[in-house]
Protein backbone atom coordinates (compact mmCIF):
# COMPACT_ATOMS: atom_id res chain seq x y z
CA UNK A 1 0.00 0.00 0.00
CA UNK A 2 2.80 2.44 0.89
CA UNK A 3 4.35 2.27 -2.59
CA UNK A 4 1.01 3.10 -4.20
CA UNK A 5 0.41 6.01 -1.84
CA UNK A 6 3.95 7.29 -2.23
CA UNK A 7 3.42 7.69 -5.98
CA UNK A 8 0.41 9.90 -5.27
CA UNK A 9 2.17 11.89 -2.54
CA UNK A 10 3.53 14.85 -4.51
CA UNK A 11 0.30 15.25 -6.46
CA UNK A 12 -1.87 15.04 -3.36
CA UNK A 13 0.11 17.65 -1.50
CA UNK A 14 -0.60 20.16 -4.23
CA UNK A 15 -4.35 19.64 -3.78
CA UNK A 16 -4.20 21.69 -0.58
CA UNK A 17 -5.33 25.16 -1.67
CA UNK A 18 -5.87 27.93 0.82
CA UNK A 19 -6.85 31.54 0.11
CA UNK A 20 -6.20 32.87 3.61
CA UNK A 21 -3.63 35.69 3.73
CA UNK A 22 -1.17 35.29 6.56
CA UNK A 23 1.45 37.75 7.81
CA UNK A 24 4.73 35.87 8.10
CA UNK A 25 6.20 35.88 11.58
CA UNK A 26 9.96 36.29 12.00
CA UNK A 27 10.26 34.36 15.22
CA UNK A 28 8.63 31.33 16.77
CA UNK A 29 8.74 30.37 20.43
CA UNK A 30 8.55 26.91 21.91
CA UNK A 31 5.21 27.75 23.49
CA UNK A 32 3.78 28.37 20.01
CA UNK A 33 4.72 24.92 18.71
CA UNK A 34 1.91 22.38 18.93
CA UNK A 35 2.55 18.67 19.31
CA UNK A 36 1.41 16.31 16.59
CA UNK A 37 1.50 12.65 17.58
CA UNK A 38 4.93 12.24 19.21
CA UNK A 39 6.62 15.10 17.37
CA UNK A 40 6.66 18.89 17.27
CA UNK A 41 6.28 21.07 14.22
CA UNK A 42 9.61 22.26 12.78
CA UNK A 43 11.52 19.24 14.15
CA UNK A 44 14.39 17.88 12.06
CA UNK A 45 14.34 14.60 10.11
CA UNK A 46 16.39 12.88 12.80
CA UNK A 47 14.22 14.15 15.65
CA UNK A 48 11.04 12.96 13.97
CA UNK A 49 12.57 9.52 13.35
CA UNK A 50 13.58 9.28 17.02
CA UNK A 51 10.15 10.30 18.29
CA UNK A 52 7.78 8.58 15.84
CA UNK A 53 6.74 5.12 17.04
CA UNK A 54 5.25 3.87 13.75
CA UNK A 55 7.21 1.75 11.26
CA UNK A 56 9.32 3.82 8.87
CA UNK A 57 8.51 2.65 5.34
CA UNK A 58 10.41 5.16 3.24
CA UNK A 59 12.79 8.10 3.62
CA UNK A 60 13.64 10.61 0.88
CA UNK A 61 15.29 14.04 0.84
CA UNK A 62 11.96 15.76 1.46
CA UNK A 63 9.69 13.38 3.38
CA UNK A 64 9.34 10.40 5.69
CA UNK A 65 6.62 7.79 5.10
CA UNK A 66 5.21 5.51 7.79
CA UNK A 67 2.62 2.77 7.44
CA UNK A 68 0.34 0.46 9.42
CA UNK A 69 -1.17 3.24 11.52
CA UNK A 70 -4.61 2.20 12.71
CA UNK A 71 -7.28 4.82 13.34
CA UNK A 72 -11.05 4.33 13.30
CA UNK A 73 -10.42 0.64 12.49
CA UNK A 74 -8.72 1.72 9.25
CA UNK A 75 -5.10 1.40 8.15
CA UNK A 76 -3.45 4.71 7.29
CA UNK A 77 -0.11 5.72 5.85
CA UNK A 78 1.47 8.82 7.40
CA UNK A 79 3.84 11.19 5.64
CA UNK A 80 5.88 14.02 7.10
CA UNK A 81 7.11 16.71 4.69
CA UNK A 82 10.17 18.85 5.40
CA UNK A 83 11.69 22.08 4.14
CA UNK A 84 15.27 22.95 5.06
CA UNK A 85 15.22 20.03 7.52
CA UNK A 86 12.18 21.42 9.35
CA UNK A 87 8.88 19.54 9.66
CA UNK A 88 6.34 21.66 7.78
CA UNK A 89 3.44 19.32 7.02
CA UNK A 90 1.88 15.95 7.63
CA UNK A 91 -0.54 13.82 5.69
CA UNK A 92 -2.61 10.78 6.69
CA UNK A 93 -3.82 8.74 3.71
CA UNK A 94 -6.14 5.73 3.69
CA UNK A 95 -7.63 3.80 0.81
CA UNK A 96 -11.31 3.23 1.65
CA UNK A 97 -14.10 1.04 0.33
CA UNK A 98 -17.39 2.87 -0.29
CA UNK A 99 -19.21 -0.36 -1.18
CA UNK A 100 -19.27 -1.27 2.50
CA UNK A 101 -20.28 2.25 3.51
CA UNK A 102 -16.93 2.77 5.21
CA UNK A 103 -15.93 5.87 3.26
CA UNK A 104 -18.69 8.19 4.45
CA UNK A 105 -18.64 6.81 8.00
CA UNK A 106 -14.85 7.16 8.27
CA UNK A 107 -15.01 10.71 6.90
CA UNK A 108 -17.65 11.73 9.45
CA UNK A 109 -15.76 10.14 12.36
CA UNK A 110 -12.50 11.82 11.33
CA UNK A 111 -14.28 15.16 10.85
CA UNK A 112 -15.82 14.90 14.31
CA UNK A 113 -12.41 14.32 15.92
CA UNK A 114 -10.78 17.20 14.02
CA UNK A 115 -13.65 19.50 15.00
CA UNK A 116 -13.12 18.57 18.64
CA UNK A 117 -9.45 19.54 18.28
CA UNK A 118 -9.70 22.64 16.07
CA UNK A 119 -13.26 23.88 16.58
CA UNK A 120 -15.87 24.54 13.93
CA UNK A 121 -14.58 24.12 10.35
CA UNK A 122 -14.12 27.23 8.23
CA UNK A 123 -15.21 25.23 5.16
CA UNK A 124 -17.37 22.10 4.85
CA UNK A 125 -18.28 21.04 1.31
CA UNK A 126 -19.87 18.14 -0.51
CA UNK A 127 -19.17 18.77 -4.20
CA UNK A 128 -21.54 16.77 -6.42
CA UNK A 129 -20.94 16.30 -10.14
CA UNK A 130 -22.00 14.19 -13.12
CA UNK A 131 -25.23 12.23 -13.15
CA UNK A 132 -25.58 12.34 -9.35
CA UNK A 133 -25.83 16.13 -9.44
CA UNK A 134 -29.09 15.78 -11.39
CA UNK A 135 -30.74 13.74 -8.63
CA UNK A 136 -32.75 15.27 -5.77
CA UNK A 137 -30.62 15.68 -2.62
CA UNK A 138 -32.61 12.99 -0.80
CA UNK A 139 -31.61 10.40 -3.42
CA UNK A 140 -27.89 11.24 -3.54
CA UNK A 141 -25.70 8.65 -1.81
CA UNK A 142 -22.13 9.65 -1.01
CA UNK A 143 -20.68 6.13 -1.12
CA UNK A 144 -22.27 5.38 -4.49
CA UNK A 145 -21.17 8.75 -5.88
CA UNK A 146 -17.58 8.14 -4.74
CA UNK A 147 -17.51 4.93 -6.78
CA UNK A 148 -18.60 6.88 -9.87
CA UNK A 149 -16.25 9.79 -9.10
CA UNK A 150 -19.28 12.08 -8.84
CA UNK A 151 -18.61 13.58 -5.43
CA UNK A 152 -15.73 15.07 -3.47
CA UNK A 153 -15.80 15.78 0.27
CA UNK A 154 -13.73 18.59 1.77
CA UNK A 155 -13.62 20.15 5.23
CA UNK A 156 -11.05 22.68 6.41
CA UNK A 157 -9.99 24.17 9.73
CA UNK A 158 -7.52 26.91 10.65
CA UNK A 159 -5.15 26.11 13.50
CA UNK A 160 -4.31 29.44 15.11
CA UNK A 161 -2.50 27.95 18.11
CA UNK A 162 0.91 28.48 16.48
CA UNK A 163 2.54 31.09 14.26
CA UNK A 164 2.52 30.99 11.31
CA UNK A 165 -0.92 29.41 11.20
CA UNK A 166 -1.65 25.97 9.80
CA UNK A 167 -4.27 24.75 7.38
CA UNK A 168 -5.94 21.50 8.42
CA UNK A 169 -7.87 19.71 5.68
CA UNK A 170 -9.87 16.53 5.40
CA UNK A 171 -10.77 15.25 1.92
CA UNK A 172 -12.29 12.15 0.40
CA UNK A 173 -12.30 11.63 -3.35
CA UNK A 174 -11.57 9.18 -6.13
CA UNK A 175 -8.07 9.53 -7.54
CA UNK A 176 -7.27 7.19 -10.40
CA UNK A 177 -8.92 3.92 -9.33
CA UNK A 178 -8.59 4.47 -5.59
CA UNK A 179 -10.93 6.24 -3.20
CA UNK A 180 -8.71 8.03 -0.70
CA UNK A 181 -9.35 9.73 2.61
CA UNK A 182 -6.68 12.38 3.13
CA UNK A 183 -5.99 14.50 6.21
CA UNK A 184 -3.40 17.23 5.70
CA UNK A 185 -1.90 19.60 8.26
CA UNK A 186 0.28 22.21 6.54
CA UNK A 187 2.13 25.37 7.48
CA UNK A 188 0.19 28.02 5.52
CA UNK A 189 3.28 29.87 4.31
CA UNK A 190 4.76 26.60 3.08
CA UNK A 191 1.44 25.71 1.44
CA UNK A 192 1.58 28.98 -0.51
CA UNK A 193 5.06 28.10 -1.73
CA UNK A 194 3.81 24.71 -2.97
CA UNK A 195 0.94 26.35 -4.79
CA UNK A 196 3.17 28.95 -6.43
CA UNK A 197 5.64 26.26 -7.52
CA UNK A 198 2.80 24.29 -9.09
CA UNK A 199 1.49 27.37 -10.94
CA UNK A 200 4.96 28.03 -12.38
CA UNK A 201 5.24 24.47 -13.78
Amino acid sequence: MIQKLTLLFSFLFLLTNCTTDVKKEKQETKSEVRNFRNVNWYMTFDDVIKNEDARLAEKTDSYLAYDNINMFNTEFALMYLFKDNKLMASKYIAEVNPITGDAEKLYENFKHELSRKYGEPILDQVNWSGMVEQLPLAKRKINDALLMNNVGLRTMWSDTSIKPRRSVRLECQKINKSILLINTNTDIEYQKELRLAEEEN
